[in-house]
């Protein structure tokens, strides 16, 4: 399959720090940023097993999680003050009318008792609306919008949409990717597990649903993707 990145929306998030120590929830950093709106959250000291040197990141580390950022949680990670990190929280006008569309699907997701079973409606939900063609390219603009036949996409049009559609439904989730390949990791039953929209249409089963490895589809960026995971769910990589 041939892996895609179409435009993403942002989502609200929290920040953290590049050593991955756990946020004291009970103290905030106020900050004033050009136009956006962060959460900054001050860290505790992390394990001595994870401790990294005073400085914390450098600049070019940190340009390397941004832009992994970008591509894998549609939003742009911010540098205030050493080591204080933070995303903007702002979902730009064009994915207003997306966010509307898929409100009456959030709502019926929110009426289940469990996480895995928001994930496998989601799933199902994006499956009814996107038909696979390794070709094509559908972004959460057209896909969420009224239309009468599956749009065509490929991998990374199921995933970058089914991140949004978990962003909505306050799931955790980020798309992954090899070389060649786009899907999602998604936090269930406190841990992270992969989901693959894409291939779940295309076999017309749950082919990769909720799973907790992806045999032959090696993470390219770990730590980054890491990084990522306390970012979304701090001390859910410890």
């Amino acid at each position: 399959m041939t892996a895609e990145k179409p435009q993403s929306a942002p989502l609200e998030m929290r920040g953290l720090d590049s050593g991955f120590s756990v946020p004291n929830k009970t103290e905030k950093k106020n900050t004033e940023l050009n136009d956006t709106d962060p959460s900054i959250l001050p860290p505790t000291p992390a394990p001595s097993a994870r401790a990294r040197p005073k400085g914390r990141m450098r600049m070019d580390e940190m340009d390397g999680y941004r832009e992994r950022i970008r591509e894998n949680i549609g939003c742009d990670l911010l540098l205030l003050e050493r080591p204080y990190f933070a995303v903007s929280s702002k979902v730009p006008p064009q994915f207003e009318a997306p966010l509307a569309f898929i409100q009456p699907v959030i709502a019926e997701v929110n009426r289940l008792d469990s996480d895995r079973e928001k994930v496998t409606y989601l799933n199902d939900y994006l499956c009814t609306l996107l038909e696979y063609d390794r070709n094509a390219t559908a972004g959460e603009i057209q896909i969420f919008s009224p239309h009468n036949n599956e749009l065509k996409g490929a991998c990374g049009s199921y995933a970058v949409a089914f991140k949004f559609l978990c962003g909505a439904a306050n799931i955790p989730c980020f798309t992954i990717s090899t070389s060649d390949h786009t899907w999602n990791l998604v936090y269930v039953d406190s841990q992270w597990l992969h989901v693959d929209v894409s291939a779940n249409d295309h076999y017309n089963r749950a082919y990769i649903l909720m799973a907790e490895s992806y045999p032959n589809h090696p993470d390219q960026a770990p730590a980054a993707t890491a990084f990522i995971k306390e970012l979304l769910v701090p001390g859910s990589t410890k």
